[in-house]
């Protein structure tokens, strides 16, 4: 399991901490998958505008791009309001992962089965246990 901390100054267990917002992009993007993301708000991070850069605009950018979005998602900050705001998008992100897991089109993609043109299936047998699911269908 792969442990990603985004915080500039808690050191929880993780197997690498990004210490600010870029780090923490850097990270998610090109060094992932990671199944547990912790994230601070508060990242003493700033642009070249002075504006600061925290651990809610890593979850806007999760949000915009799903296929960085780890396994589970943890908020570890002290600030209330923070918190609040990130819990709001990591909800939104959840619900929408598993309307995608749900959805009869994108668990075909994922599992690589296909429709055909003439409106028949090809032949697939699947089994998923961690849906407690049988689904049989036959090519017609």
């Amino acid at each position: 399991m792969r442990i990603l901390l985004i915080d500039d100054i808690r050191n929880l267990k993780a197997d690498v901490i990004a210490r600010n917002h870029d780090e923490g992009l850097n990270q998610l993007t090109f060094n992932g998958p990671w199944d547990i993301l912790l994230l601070d708000h508060d990242l003493a991070s700033f642009d070249e505008d002075g504006i600061e850069k925290t651990g809610y605009d890593i979850m806007c950018f999760l949000e915009e791009h799903p296929q960085f979005v780890p396994e589970d998602i943890v908020c570890v900050s002290g600030n209330p309001v923070g918190k609040k705001r990130i819990e709001i998008v990591v909800k939104k992100i959840m619900e929408t992962k598993n309307e995608d897991i749900y959805s009869a089109d994108s668990t075909s993609k994922k599992l690589g089965i296909e429709y055909r043109d003439d409106g028949t299936w090809k032949s697939f047998i699947v089994h998923l246990w961690f849906w407690k699911l049988w689904v049989y269908c036959y090519e017609y």
